[in-house]
């Protein structure tokens, strides 16, 4: 007589079976989106060569979203030296402070949004359906390093080749929408500090939001960058870490 067949595994041990097989697909999914969306750095711009000058910047994770911090007079510089219209009146406006935060979002949660309550769950859960969604810049003067202001924060650090930081300084001025004389639309006050909000260029969604814009204005310097990470700020500020060598 042949052996009976062996029992067959319990229904639960089946369905876990095949959920882990599902998880590791997933899992080895997304790794391989990570890898092969990951922009590397650009050697001419980043890292700075050894001796070269540089210019610190910083990125704040304020939780749900991330902030570029810069020093205002080397920002006003270049937008002198470039002829950015836009940013010549942002850094005379915010000259009288060391350092300006810039962030970007979806103009209807960014400028209204508080606490994570349900209710601002829901319009996050809505500004990042995507759609033809308006945005805005967020501009704040600080007086006091970003560590000092922000002490409960994630920061991270980095320095940037003038090159670089040239460039960056370029993507923050495109991304500034000008009124027929080239000025920056202020629409009013920030959320806080000496802070103000102008509109934007380009819409928020998922694929692209506050995030995405820090991680490209980066990019931009030559800071190497990944699509799939950066759509966190956890994510930001763990590929700036690992991948930029930010302190």
């Amino acid at each position: 007589m042949p052996p009976p067949p062996p029992p067959e595994a319990p229904f639960l041990v089946r369905a876990a079976r095949v959920l882990l097989a599902y998880v590791l697909i997933i899992g080895a999914g997304v790794v391989a989106a990570i890898f092969f969306t990951a922009e590397p750095n650009d050697p001419v711009m980043f890292p700075p060569r050894a001796g070269a000058a540089t210019i610190e910047v910083a990125v704040v994770d304020h939780g749900w979203h991330t902030g570029l911090v810069v020093p205002t007079d080397r920002l006003r510089q270049f937008a002198y030296t470039d002829d950015h219209a836009a940013l010549i009146e942002i850094s005379e406006r915010f000259l009288a402070h060391r350092w300006v935060e810039i962030g970007w979002g979806d103009a209807d949660f960014y400028r209204t949004s508080g606490n994570l309550d349900v209710a601002t769950l829901i319009q996050a859960g809505v500004a990042l359906a995507g759609g033809e969604r308006a945005t805005v810049l967020h501009v704040v003067g600080l007086d006091d390093p970003p560590t000092t202001v922000f002490g409960r924060a994630r920061i991270a650090t980095l320095p940037l080749s003038e090159g670089g930081f040239r460039r960056l300084a370029t993507f923050i001025e495109e991304s500034f929408q000008v009124d027929e004389t080239g000025s920056p639309v202020n629409i009013g006050p920030g959320r806080y500090g000496d802070s103000l909000f102008f509109t934007a260029l380009g819409n928020y969604s998922l694929l692209t939001n506050c995030n995405h814009w820090i991680a490209h204005a980066l990019g931009a310097a030559g800071v190497p960058t990944s699509r799939i990470t950066d759509t966190l700020s956890a994510g930001v500020m763990a590929n700036l870490r690992w991948r930029a060598g930010a302190s």
